[in-house]
């Protein structure tokens, strides 16, 4: 953890390719939540820190709930997650998108302008008509944070590449943010929807059938 006396003028964590989610997760929410008594911190790089349930990224998101990242303007958190898992039982945690868009939503990164989400795997459920596999859960709960008066409407550049989530419904979603008028301060959308062969068979198959 840090402290505003022993680096009170830290503005960035770039921590990217540290496997952190693996070995030291009880670190990594101590370090983000201590990270409220920094005034000037900004910049959060947490990359490649992959785990099979995405704990970068709901790590992150009880930190932004918490408000312990009010002055964040810079958040990558692309390559993050093995796999974004869809709960089974009741008592399982909402899968790591839905943590962070309800987190975003909530209006507690006010200065936030550029947010990497890209490959960020996938999450698997039961398949819509027309979506294969792929639950496109989480990219709607950005969505949604996106259209939520809460939300920093001072974003510049979002990112979401090489996801398998960006389908039909999701992609219908964001695009009716866009065309709302709530994402004005938008310089940079980049999308990119990514097939894996579990997708292109599960195509294939509704194709033919």
């Amino acid at each position: 953890a840090v402290s505003s006396d022993s680096v009170p003028a830290l503005r960035a964590l770039l921590l990217n390719r540290n496997d952190l989610c693996s070995r030291e997760v009880a670190g990594l929410r101590a370090l983000l939540q201590s990270l409220r008594a920094l005034p000037q911190f900004e910049v959060l790089d947490l990359s490649w820190n992959g785990s099979y349930e995405g704990e970068a990224v709901r790590l992150t998101a009880e930190a932004i709930a918490s408000q312990s990242l009010p002055h964040l303007r810079i958040l990558n958190l692309s390559d993050t997650s093995d796999r974004n898992f869809i709960p089974v039982h009741a008592e399982d945690p909402p899968p790591c998108l839905v943590a962070l868009g309800g987190a975003l939503g909530g209006g507690h990164c006010p200065s936030l302008e550029v947010l990497d989400l890209s490959r960020l795997s996938w999450e698997w459920g039961p398949a819509s008509v027309g979506e294969s596999d792929t639950d496109p859960t989480g990219v709607r709960a950005i969505a949604e944070a996106l259209e939520s008066p809460n939300f920093p409407h001072k974003l510049t550049e979002l990112k979401l590449v090489g996801r398998e989530d960006v389908r039909l419904t999701a992609f219908a979603a964001l695009c009716r943010i866009l065309a709302s008028g709530r994402c004005a301060s938008l310089e940079s959308l980049e999308v990119e929807h990514s097939f894996t062969p579990f997708t292109e068979a599960a195509e294939e198959g509704n194709t033919a059938g």
